[in-house]
């Protein structure tokens, strides 16, 4: 469970460029945070492209490892060793992510929180035993989950509580490929698409002027169930329908609620949110997945920039619900 999401849209490589195979093209790969991590630029102009994509990926290897909790030298793993009450300095880039993390829990009513790592240690742990934790051990881990036991000002923080623990796995592949297109922009690339594990980045109209062509790949089936159509925008999925776990014939997601300490159980399979950062769309479809379609995509509705997905599991089939803005950049199948 180091890195909760692997890639949910994982053939998108087979999709975005098709249509264009005569346009020469740059594609490097790497690992990163246990997926495949690419970058892909139509070349046209861009004969730099290949210095900039190298760049990038120095960039965001860099910037993973200081979200990583189980890298012992990583700010991360610094941050959870300290005492409670005990002061420490952190980086600005650190401070800018933990405030934005903080605000995904503010907006989502504490669907999203970093401080969620006692829960998804004790469920970990269950889930190589094949059994389930008991409610006093759920209650006792719950005890140290919640924001409001880190204390956060300008680039100082100290923990509140026995037993606070953080874990970025939430953001950091979003938050990575916000770091590796900055880059990108900076060298002149006007478009180029960065995919870490099915959380992307869209930047510029695409290969063919159109937009980048993004699937949406059905939870159960080797299917799409829509095309998204994106430009200037980072894209984002959670689900359950690859991490996922088994004990007495009974199905539980891997996404824990870190309000009631239990794996999500509201019938969804998939929460796509489309908006204008990586960081923010990966927040948000954890958030979304554990808030449910309903009060899910009512809070999509409410923020701005921000459109999201939502594919439940009917009696008779998926059902796809949609934020009202989404009409131009999804297409159904």
């Amino acid at each position: 469970m180091k890195y909760k999401r692997c890639a949910y849209i994982f053939f998108l490589s087979l999709l975005i460029f098709s249509g264009c195979a005569r346009e020469e093209v740059v594609h490097e790969t790497r690992i990163m945070m246990e997926t495949l991590v690419s970058i892909k630029a139509p070349l046209r102009a861009q004969r730099s492209a290949r210095s900039a994509i190298e760049e990038s990926f120095l960039k965001m290897e860099e910037t993973q490892g200081v979200m990583n909790r189980f890298e012992k030298q990583s700010e991360v793993s610094r941050i959870n060793n300290v005492r409670p009450g005990e002061k420490i300095r952190l980086s600005t880039e650190m401070s800018r992510i933990l405030n934005k993390c903080v605000e995904l829990n503010r907006i989502s009513d504490g669907a999203f929180d970093i401080t969620a790592t006692p829960l998804i240690n004790l469920w970990g742990d269950y889930k190589e035993k094949e059994e389930l934790p008991t409610r006093r051990e759920i209650i006792d881990a719950l005890e140290s989950v919640g924001t409001e036991n880190i204390n956060l000002k300008g680039n100082t923080l100290y923990i509140r509580h026995e037993g606070v623990k953080i874990d970025l796995s939430g953001i950091a592949k979003g938050y990575v490929v916000d770091e590796g297109v900055k880059i990108l922009k900076e060298r002149g690339i006007k478009n180029c698409l960065i995919d870490a594990g099915g959380d992307m980045y869209c930047l510029g109209d695409g290969p063919d002027n159109k937009g980048w062509h993004v699937g949406i790949r059905h939870p159960r089936e080797d299917s799409l169930i829509g095309m998204l159509t994106l430009n200037n925008q980072a894209v984002a999925t959670s689900g359950d329908y690859q991490k996922f776990f088994m004990v007495g014939g009974k199905r539980f997601s891997h996404i824990i609620d870190p309000r009631t300490g239990y794996p999500v159980k509201n019938n969804v399979m998939s929460m796509t949110v489309i908006t204008n950062d990586c960081i923010m769309a990966d927040g948000l479809a954890t958030a979304l997945m554990v808030l449910g379609p309903v009060k899910g995509l009512r809070l999509a509705e409410e923020l701005k920039d921000v459109e999201a997905i939502a594919v439940t599991n009917g009696r008779d089939g998926l059902i796809v619900n949609t934020t009202s803005g989404i009409k131009d950049l999804y297409e159904a199948r």
